[in-house]
């Protein structure tokens, strides 16, 4: 490490708060790339637009494509990122989802990032309680299949009796098409022998939600 990135590590307060932003991405780069962290720190913010959406925007792809950072470092950042997104979660969302506002601002925090089509499921209990959350399915920038089999493994694994399924439409709206009615009436038929709910089917495009529960889809 050079002698500022020791002085500013032996110096840290555990807040950071008199540091600037780009000082303390220097901070967590000098421990993968040292001897050009303060020059790479500079450019992400630069790339990005703002120290803020190097985790918002920033995954291992993104930072991958950068030459300066290296696997190591791109794999930092992402971790990083990921962090920072299941704290967010964790701290301004509550367990307890019993309204249907409530999955709909949970799930649009945790899909408005993400650029390919993603399924989500959450397992709650009969308080509606979320016991398990996870992304069960990637598709492209147009499609995510749903696997019914490994759903239905997934669940019934877990003794789960209440489910919430979510999924994007990057760059589209947050409408369901024909595919999507069609697909959640299978997953809802295909729980119902097991004695499990399907709660809701939400979906999050342009920054907006959609409830198939609160519009009667189902």
């Amino acid at each position: 490490m050079t002698e500022k990135q020791k002085r500013l590590i032996n110096s840290i307060n555990g807040t950071g708060e008199f540091y600037t932003e780009q000082e303390l991405l220097e901070i967590l780069l000098s421990y993968t790339i040292p001897n050009n962290a303060e020059e790479v720190s500079k450019e992400l913010i630069q790339q990005f637009g703002s120290f803020a959406e190097v985790f918002d925007r920033g995954e291992y792809a993104s930072f991958k494509s950068n030459d300066a950072l290296g696997g190591k470092s791109a794999m930092l950042l992402s971790l990083v990122s990921a962090i920072i997104r299941k704290y967010q979660f964790s701290k301004a969302y509550p367990k307890e989802l019993n309204q249907i506002t409530d999955y709909e601002k949970y799930f649009l925090t945790c899909l408005k990032h993400e650029s390919e089509e993603v399924l989500m499921l959450a397992c709650l209990t009969e308080q509606k309680y979320i016991t398990y959350t996870k992304k069960i399915s990637t598709g492209t920038s147009e499609a995510v299949q749903v696997n019914l089999y490994k759903l239905v493994k997934i669940v019934t694994q877990l003794n789960c009796s209440h489910i919430i399924l979510a999924h994007n439409h990057p760059g589209g709206e947050a409408f369901p098409s024909n595919e999507d009615l069609w697909a959640t009436k299978q997953i809802k038929e295909n729980l119902s022998p097991f004695k499990i709910e399907l709660v809701d089917h939400v979906i999050v495009g342009s920054g907006k939600v959609y409830s198939m529960k609160k519009h009667k889809n189902f």
